[in-house]
């Protein structure tokens, strides 16, 4: 599994070079189990990784008012956290929105990431961002995800871009 390169365009800082290491939450984690959702066979589950508070309730309501379970992250560290989770308990994302700007490291490395693993590659990942230049949406694209929408989001956009994706 690749991590991004310190010296790479996009990279950020972040804490640990072993993502995955943690497969359950440790006592000082701020991921609990209690953040899923409960498994509902035939309902799609729709991860939301963003770190805005505003645009995490957006997308929250949305993907509840169209009958779909949501899970929520606001860092790429808990995203993989709460992958491993649904792992354990063996369930998949039907789909991710990820935004691009994260707090502790580039949704496009953590796009890249998903995309090499065994688990998650599958997974369709529509990147939910700011960036609104043309080769913007190449890279973001090229780093592995099946879709992007640009912020301001469009509630219709979004709506019909994820059922593309879970129906």
């Amino acid at each position: 599994m690749l991590l991004c390169h310190p010296a790479h365009p996009d990279a950020v800082p972040h804490k640990t070079s072993f993502p995955f290491a943690a497969v359950v939450p440790d006592a000082t984690s701020r991921i609990s189990s209690t953040v899923l959702p409960p498994v509902l066979p035939g309902v799609p589950l729709i991860m939301v990784i963003e770190d805005n508070k505003i645009n995490q309730r957006l997308l929250r309501d949305v993907i509840r008012l169209e009958g779909w379970r949501c899970v929520e992250a606001e860092t790429a560290g808990d995203a993989l956290q709460i992958l491993r989770m649904l792992e354990i308990r063996g369930e998949v994302p039907s789909a991710i929105l990820l935004d691009v700007k994260l707090p502790d490291r580039s949704g496009l490395c953590l796009a890249r990431e998903l995309k090499q693993s065994n688990s998650w590659s599958v997974v369709p990942i529509v990147a939910v961002t700011a960036l609104a230049m043309r080769n913007d949406a190449q890279r973001v694209l090229d780093a592995g995800c099946d879709h992007y929408i640009a912020k301001p989001i469009s509630v219709t956009e979004l709506i019909e871009t994820v059922q593309n994706y879970v129906l």
